[in-house]
C-alpha cells in the first residue's frame, strides 16, 4: 500500500492514526514537529502527508505548503473549525477533528488513487 506521513503533536491521535492505517495496509511515520517534519520531507518521500494545523513549534501550513511543492497529495487536520476557510483557501484538503475513520480512508484512498493518474 502506500508510506504515509503523519505530522500531529498529540500523541493519542497520531497513534491512533498509524494504528488505522497500519490496520489497511499502509506503512506510516509518525512527526511530532514542524521543524523536524520539513527536515525529514527535504530527505524522505511519502506517497501522501496527513499534518495537523497547529503544532507544537509552528503552523502545520508551512509543513503543507513543503510538501505540496514536492508533489505529494496532503491533508490538513484541524479542531479549530474556524480555520476551514483559510486551509481551503490555501488549496488544501481539510479534515475537521473529530472526523470519522470512514471518512478519513476515503480521503486518502482518493488523494492517492488521484495521485497515480
Amino acid at each position: 500500500m502506500a508510506y504515509i506521513l503523519i505530522v500531529e503533536d498529540d500523541k493519542d491521535v497520531a497513534e491512533m492514526l498509524c494504528d488505522v492505517l497500519r490496520t489497511e495496509g499502509h506503512r506510516c511515520f509518525l512527526l511530532r514537529s514542524k521543524a523536524v517534519a520539513e527536515r525529514f520531507l527535504r530527505r524522505a518521500r511519502p506517497d501522501l502527508v496527513i499534518v495537523d494545523w497547529l503544532l507544537i513549534d509552528g503552523h502545520g501550513l508551512q509543513v503543507a505548503t513543503l510538501a505540496t511543492q514536492l508533489n505529494l497529495p496532503v491533508v490538513v487536520t484541524s479542531g479549530d473549525h474556524t480555520k476551514a476557510d483559510e486551509i481551503e483557501a490555501n488549496g488544501f484538503l481539510y479534515l475537521k477533528k473529530p472526523f470519522t475513520l470512514v471518512t478519513l480512508m476515503h480521503v486518502i484512498s482518493s488523494l492517492l488513487r488521484d495521485a497515480q493518474k
